[in-house]
């Protein structure tokens, strides 16, 4: 993608006439963006965090409906993403180095080394950046002695979980032959076994970008942007990316701190859109058919799909996952 295809994305971003993919690209663009340590960022990375409590907003609208703020706010944090279009796009757009992706342990560069865990248990390998690296049985993890300053970049054969640590202006990239994984800072699961069918990118918090790549080329299909709770899986026979849920979804930490959920006579819907914020779920359903539904309940150490069938079976109601979404059928309640 370019810089001017980007921009046009931002445009219809701004205008609430993006799509569905590209409103998640401009979301991840936002968190690739955000840190903790505003002071020591240019000024113009400040004007882009101000303008992300917007996208924020933006983003939990639903069915049409508008949130209420002052123009001049909304006209502030358009411009303020034209202002870093052209420099901020490639966070998630530019090209892998695909010499890079054909590194393994049989043939690395000067200044780089290898880690083989050959035991029986997970092995944490610490990285220079400060990152670390569960690395499976099984699995080896290529890496420079010392990182690029524009970019970090390893190779994994087999399964690891990275911890990454968060640099906006170096991210971090990890390369499984058909797959490439772009981050600036997040935690994730990778397996990507040789002789297995698929490669899986699930993630446990942040924003990861996820391509297929080729090695010995420079092209790249579009990204798929992925949230917590959503994994990337990658078939290597029918040479496809599919995007979907988790197995097993768990409650974000920075939704919440406690697990418990009490509700007294609660309307559903209500119940529904505190598991969407705690998971980062869409749910889907007929809201209107809904609103005469309550419940009374304790959800304690249940898991998302445990906690979705207790109120569907309240209330006489289904569920099915879809792509990453939870969609609710229910005629309503009397």
């Amino acid at each position: 993608m370019t810089p001017e295809a980007f921009k046009e994305i931002l445009t219809r971003y701004c205008q609430g006439q993006c799509t569905p993919q590209e409103e998640a690209l401009v979301q991840a663009w936002y968190d690739a963006i955000d840190t903790s340590g505003r002071q020591a960022l240019p000024e113009e990375q400040r004007i882009i965090l101000e303008a992300k409590a917007w996208s924020q907003l933006s983003a939990r609208v639903r069915d049409g409906r508008q949130p209420r703020f002052h123009l001049l706010y909304k006209i502030a944090a358009c411009l303020a993403l034209f202002v870093l279009a052209v420099g901020g796009w490639y966070y998630f757009t530019r090209t892998p180095d695909a010499s890079v992706a054909g590194i393994t342990a049989d043939a690395l560069p000067a200044g780089w080394r290898a880690e083989y865990n050959s035991g029986q248990t997970p092995r944490m390998i610490l990285l220079t950046d400060g990152s670390r690296v569960m690395l499976y049985p099984g699995s080896t993890l290529c890496f420079p002695q010392t990182f690029d300053r524009s970019r970090r970049e390893v190779t994994l054969t087999g399964e690891g979980f990275f911890d990454v640590q968060r640099d906006t202006l170096s991210p971090f990239l990890v390369y499984t032959q058909e797959v490439t994984t772009r981050v600036l800072g997040t935690s994730f699961t990778i397996k990507a076994y040789a002789n297995a069918p698929e490669i899986t990118v699930a993630v446990a918090s942040g924003r990861v970008a996820v391509y297929k790549q080729k090695p010995g080329t420079t092209h790249d299909a579009a990204a798929v942007v992925l949230s917590p709770n959503q994994q990337a899986v990658y078939n290597r026979q029918n040479d496809r990316v599919k995007k979907a849920l988790v197995a097993h979804p768990r409650i974000i930490p920075a939704a919440s701190a406690n697990p418990t959920m009490r509700y007294e006579a609660a309307p559903v819907t209500s119940i529904f859109q505190a598991l969407e914020e705690s998971y980062g779920v869409d749910f889907i359903y007929d809201e209107n058919a809904l609103t005469g539904c309550t419940l009374t309940t304790t959800l304690t150490d249940e898991d998302l799909h445990a906690r979705i069938h207790i109120v569907c079976e309240a209330i006489g109601a289904s569920y099915t996952v879809q792509d990453t979404s939870i969609v609710i059928t229910g005629t309503g309640c009397p």
